[in-house]
């Protein structure tokens, strides 16, 4: 047995003596709670606020905790965040009606969500019939999609937003995401992008939906009610349309966050860095996980996802890749995502 043991993850930390329990902290939103000696002893604090000490389970003591910058510096950021959400959530119910019509269409059918990472090249998109959702660019690829997603004015490729526009499709239904106010300051300043122009909207018969004016906060789930979560891509925004249509699978294409640039042709400059998408997929399983345990979610040529969701490879991709080593792996053939 060891004399000391100490285990760590995100919300909690235990450590043991002798075999012993002597300190367990959780931290869960607004509160952190500490226990001593299996509880004979707690210290709460809560919302920065107060601390309360107990003595096997009765309060013994409660201290204020004097406000710093920091802490008025929080409660500002929240005030932010409750001003500019307003803005867009007020709007949601007028807007986001039609979404009822959408609620668990596909239950029981597959849908390939196909981005525009290079792996989308070894995906043979005719052998399948299943639903097809794309974003962006990938019309240029793909010329049966069923849905399709933007988010931007593509200030790059002058041309793009027209020919999505005009993209017809298998019957393609789009939909255009309308940035909020905060996020579209950030990005026009970095000068990659616009909000979706009306005149695109109309040309494309397009369904408009709202998207939280709080970066990274939460996944909607009703979306006929809710804005869609802010995960910075129409790729993620998708996925929330996607799961709502209740599928009995979610096939990724194109998903791998990898360094290779975009699968079809783009003016735009690209960020190598991949590391905030991929921690929102790792945000969006878990996601799934809690709400839909009952959908799968198959990555296919998973690249810098690999290990996240069930991955399957197809044989064109292997044929080019000797580096995917291992029994392990498993092979996919288009025909059979039906």
């Amino acid at each position: 047995m060891k004399i000391f043991f100490a285990s760590e993850c995100q919300q909690k930390k235990v450590c043991w003596l002798f075999g012993l329990k002597i300190f367990e902290r959780t931290v869960i939103p607004n509160i952190c709670e500490k226990n001593f000696l299996g509880g004979v002893y707690k210290i709460i604090q809560e919302r920065d606020e107060a601390l309360k000490f107990y003595l096997f389970g009765i309060l013994i003591k409660k201290k204020s905790i004097p406000i710093t910058k920091d802490c008025i510096n929080g409660i500002v950021r929240r005030l932010d965040n409750i001003y500019y959400n307003m803005q867009v959530l007020s709007q949601v119910p007028v807007v986001h009606k039609y979404f009822t019509k959408y609620k668990n269409c596909n239950f029981d059918k597959d849908v390939i969500l196909i981005a525009g990472g290079p792996t989308v090249r070894y995906f043979d998109y005719k052998k399948t019939g299943a639903l097809k959702c794309g974003v962006n660019g990938i019309i240029s690829l793909i010329d049966n999609l069923d849905y399709l997603f933007i988010e931007d004015t593509f200030i790059y490729d002058k041309n793009l937003n027209t020919e999505i526009d005009l993209y017809v499709g298998n019957n393609c239904q789009k939909f255009y995401g309308l940035l909020p106010q905060r996020r579209l300051e950030h990005l026009r300043r970095c000068g990659v992008t616009d909000i979706v122009k009306p005149i695109d909207v109309h040309r494309a018969g397009a369904n408009v939906f709202l998207i939280e004016d709080v970066f990274r906060s939460k996944w909607a789930i009703n979306l006929e009610v809710e804005a869609f979560g802010d995960f910075a891509g129409a790729a993620l925004s998708a996925l929330q349309f996607i799961v709502y249509t209740h599928p009995r699978r979610i096939f990724l294409v194109g998903n791998d966050c990898s360094d290779g640039g975009l699968a079809y042709r783009s003016e735009r400059p690209m960020a190598a860095d991949h590391t905030c998408k991929i921690k929102n997929y790792y945000s969006f399983k878990n996601f799934v996980r809690s709400v839909y345990p009952e959908i799968e979610i198959i990555s296919i040529n998973p690249v810098k996802l690999r290990g996240l969701f069930k991955d399957v490879y197809t044989e064109s991709y292997l044929g080019d890749h000797p580096e995917v080593s291992g029994s392990s792996y498993q092979i996919i053939h288009e025909e059979e995502i039906i």
